[in-house]
């Protein structure tokens, strides 16, 4: 685990696992090197939990995004852009006597559409996708079909067809979790 940057997070030895028979440290808090920077006051909690687990408990410190701000063309306000560019009151010369004053103009035809296109535009911060080792191809198309069998179900009252799909995706999942987590454990 180290070898990958997994941390665990537990303190102490209270025991998250507790019945009549035995009391265990047996669940484990893990995390990125990362984000164990920004965990703090974990604690195996007293309050009861109505299972054989404790609660874990712990707090995250703030984490303000440094990731750059993006334009997102699709939210463009066509509206403000052309408005913008009107009261820019952008006049070319109707001649040009060296190609210094084509450059001239060009340039500040660039800068004028630039600055039009910044103010209407929306922007937000590029969020990184985040992956996951073990979703495939096989159950992508799953959960589609499980989603479709669920809509139909809705419509018709049908319930057979979506759970038999809803089952087949869910096995399907948990044997590709099993199979990563098998695979990352024998490369430790």
């Amino acid at each position: 685990m180290t070898a990958s940057g997994i941390n665990i997070l537990n303190i102490g030895n209270k025991p998250t696992f507790v019945n009549a028979i035995r009391s265990e440290v047996l669940d484990l808090t893990l995390s990125t090197q990362f984000i164990s920077n920004f965990v703090f006051n974990w604690h195996v909690s007293d309050e009861p939990s109505l299972s054989d687990h404790m609660h874990i408990k712990f707090e995250l410190e703030s984490v303000n995004s440094t990731a750059p701000l993006k334009t997102i063309p699709k939210k463009t306000d066509w509206t403000r852009f052309k408005c913008s560019l009107i009261s820019n009151h952008f006049d070319p010369p109707i001649s040009y006597k060296s190609t210094n004053e084509i450059d001239l103009v060009a340039n500040g035809l660039n800068v004028m559409l630039k600055t039009a296109y910044d103010d209407s535009c929306v922007t937000a911060r590029s969020t990184h996708k985040r992956i996951v080792p073990w979703w495939n191809p096989t159950l992508a198309y799953l959960r589609k079909s499980a989603r479709k069998e669920f809509n139909r179900a809705k419509r018709t009252g049908r319930w057979d067809a979506y759970k038999s799909v809803l089952n087949k995706y869910n096995n399907e999942r948990r044997k590709s979790k099993r199979l990563t987590w098998q695979k990352t454990c024998t490369a430790l």
